[in-house]
């Protein structure tokens, strides 16, 4: 058993796209190795910023022989067939055998494959990898036809001890000068520190010999070096400054440094002015620093930024040029602010004309109009003021036009905030401006102050129900417009509100559509619109749900009587269905049993008879005791069952159906339904409708899958 190992040295890999490399890499080693029936154990995968390399251990020296039945041509297939399959599997006739199938007689044959030796097998998997590898984005270099991420300057091969030496053509096969991958025992070290080259023997001294050079091939390492270097440099200082967590930042650092140095660095008095979110914004997106808090919690004058070099000097000369770089960054942005705040957020707004919100839904002007309508009509609902409403949602998008968010996107709603503060208006409508956006996510919290819910939820609906109404859907992995996450912040919004109902909700937002659709062709009907929303709710809810323990058949057997209730009706509901399921063992699965049993009778019953069965039971015709007794238990229960749901107590509604279960199994014993007389049968049929129907005015029990 041996070790392989491989190194890809190119340019520069954008540090995004480092993990996603390392897992494609790995699995078409997997892959390959599979199909040719070798195994490994151990691998492990390392990414720098101009490398990717893979180690794997235990290789047998060569593949194992197999043998592989063929199946061939039936035996009264034309000659030509049958001399084919000899020929393809070279074989002669008597060397097949025949075999009776279901399909006929068919002649097979075993094709013995000796296994070839390991070594020869690798050079043909890497072919195949550097040819398959898939990259978010990619180029071609010279006259090479085949790309990758950056152009690939060299690779290493070895494996047991051995240097594999080949070559891979990333152009024709006949171009002299098409781009090649040579595959030696040569490397580099770090571009700036150690250039020269080196050659190993193992991937222990490749390791080795790379720390040598500048180079620690270990992201792992290098991550945890970051964190005990900063850690390290801040104990030094007098100044109690602690790290402002950025995970996202340290990942992407330990992507684009081999030879990680952190250094600290100041902030200028006259930039801390400045929002806190501009200060961090502004060095982390250009400069990629980590901010810093002081003792009491603020954002510290100082920043750590991590090089990839190792200067003499202790980076003294390095630290005074990046606070230089960062001096002329703050300047820029303390000149947009500034210039920004020179104009009210009204007047700011003004050029929302002149910005699209979607080519067939208008510009963000548009928008902000219907999302002031929608927000007043709702107004009362949020419990705040129809003024403050209609002032918010005319303003809301206004940052966009401004300076500062042009250059930091990310920042929108967050310098709303400041420009409304600047300019006095309410706190209540500065925190609106800034949470409007939120949730962001499944983990992000929602805003608590009525205004900013209010605005939130009527951002999303305006955005779905215009995409949805122009047939704008997310398919597969793609939704450009983030619709998946604006259906996600609604839910997560109104989960717990018992009165908006998400078919009004359409219905309204649908309504301030009208003059922009009736320009256009093939718009969705409003009834098409809110049914495909309802769908795609149905999908959110199934997902976000089931992280609370509520499995996905509850929520759609829940959600297909409860559309016109809210979602947090429909939520207790579901809650309810849930427990009783949990709770009750006997009583819900022998339930469950009933009601299919009912189900698939009248199923059969309705498709032979050619009609539905209503319920609609006449009491003159129950004969015998059982179902005179269910009669009479399910036409109490049923005012107990439409009481409870008036009042929303869904437990008691669970509860209810669990006392029918002794009925319904009785019945079941007791009672022929098809019998001989028609008007009986049908009496018996429109009983069992009763149970279908009373159990499905709670929840749908046909979509639950087991109990």
């Amino acid at each position: 058993m041996a070790e392989l190992f491989i190194e890809l040295l190119s340019e520069e890999i954008p540090a995004r796209m480092h993990t996603r490399a390392r897992e494609d890499l790995l699995r078409l080693l997997t892959e390959k190795f599979m199909k040719a029936h070798l195994q490994f154990t151990k691998p492990k995968v390392y990414s720098t910023p101009r490398r990717l390399t893979v180690v794997l251990q235990d290789i047998p020296g060569e593949q194992p022989s197999t043998t592989e039945e063929k199946r061939g041509p039936r035996v009264d297939a034309p000659q030509a067939a049958i001399d084919g399959f000899l020929k393809s599997v070279g074989k002669k006739i008597n060397e097949c055998r025949q075999e009776v199938t279901p399909k006929g007689t068919f002649y097979f044959a075993d094709v013995h494959n000796t296994g070839r030796p390991t070594i020869e097998i690798i050079p043909e998997i890497i072919q195949e990898i550097l040819y398959e590898m898939s990259w978010p984005k990619s180029m071609n270099w010279g006259r090479g036809l085949k790309t990758w991420v950056r152009p690939l300057q060299s690779g290493i091969c070895i494996f047991d001890n051995q240097v594999l030496k080949f070559e891979v053509s990333f152009g024709e096969s006949d171009d002299p000068e098409a781009p090649k991958i040579i595959f030696s025992d040569t490397t580099q070290g770090h571009r700036l520190l150690a250039p020269s080259s080196f050659t190993v023997k193992s991937f222990e001294e490749y390791k080795n010999k790379l720390r040598l050079s500048n180079v620690i091939l270990d992201q792992d390492e290098r991550r945890k070096l970051i964190q005990e270097q900063i850690k390290e440099l801040l104990e030094a200082q007098d100044k109690k400054l602690t790290l402002k967590r950025d995970d996202d930042l340290l990942e992407e650092i330990v992507g684009i440094v081999e030879w990680p140095q952190a250094f600290l660095g100041s902030i200028e008095k006259e930039f801390m002015e400045l929002p806190p979110e501009l200060l961090i914004t502004s060095m982390r997106v250009h400069q990629r620093y980590f901010t810093l808090k002081n003792s009491s919690g603020k954002l510290a004058p100082h920043f750590v930024v991590i090089a990839n070099t190792d200067p003499r000097d202790r980076g003294e000369v390095l630290v005074r040029g990046n606070e230089r770089v960062l001096r002329a960054r703050l300047s820029d942005a303390k000149f947009f602010y500034e210039n920004d705040l020179k104009k009210t957020l009204e007047e700011h707004a003004k050029k929302l004309k002149e910005i699209t919100f979607s080519s067939r839904l208008g510009t963000m002007d548009e928008k902000a109009k219907r999302l002031s309508s929608l927000a007043q009509s709702l107004a009362n609902h949020f419990g705040v003021k129809k003024e403050d409403a209609k002032k918010v949602a005319l303003i809301c998008k206004a940052d966009l036009v401004t300076d500062m968010v042009r250059e930091f996107p990310e920042l929108q709603g967050i310098m709303g905030r400041y420009y409304a503060a600047a300019e006095g208006l309410s706190e209540n409508i500065a925190v609106a401006l800034a949470e409007h956006y939120s949730p962001k996510g499944p983990d992000d919290p929602c805003p608590k102050n009525p205004l900013s819910r209010l605005l939130a939820l009527v951002d999303r609906l305006d955005t779905l129900v215009g995409f949805f109404a122009i047939g704008v859907q997310p398919t597969g992995s793609k939704d450009p417009f983030a619709l998946r996450r604006a259906c996600l912040g609604i839910i997560r919004l109104l989960e717990e509100d018992e009165e908006l109902c998400l078919t009004d909700l359409f219905k309204e937002a649908y309504e301030l559509y009208k003059d922009e659709f009736k320009k256009q062709k093939g718009i969705l009907l409003l009834e098409d619109t809110s049914n495909n929303l309802l769908d795609f709710f149905l999908d959110r809810i199934k997902v976000y749900w089931r992280e609370r323990g509520i499995r996905h058949d509850y929520i759609a057997a829940t959600f297909a009587v409860s559309k016109e209730e809210s979602l947090g009706l429909m939520l207790k509901r579901v809650i309810a269905l849930k427990e009783f399921f949990e709770n009750n063992d006997a009583n819900s699965v022998n339930l469950l049993a009933g009601y299919r049993r009912a189900a698939n009778i009248l199923r059969i019953e309705e498709q032979k008879d050619k009609i539905s069965y209503d319920g609609k039971v006449d009491k003159a015709l129950l004969a015998e005791k059982a179902e005179q007794t269910l009669y009479e238990k399910f036409l109490g229960s049923q005012k107990d069952i439409e009481k409870a749901l008036s009042d929303h107590n869904y437990t008691k509604v669970m509860k209810t159906l669990a006392s029918l279960r002794s009925v319904i199994d009785t019945y079941f014993e007791k009672v022929m339904v098809n019998v001989e007389d028609k008007k009986i049968r049908k009496n018996r049929l429109n009983t069992l409708a009763l149970i279908r129907n009373t159990l499905e005015s709670v929840v749908d029990f046909s979509k639950i899958e087991e109990a």
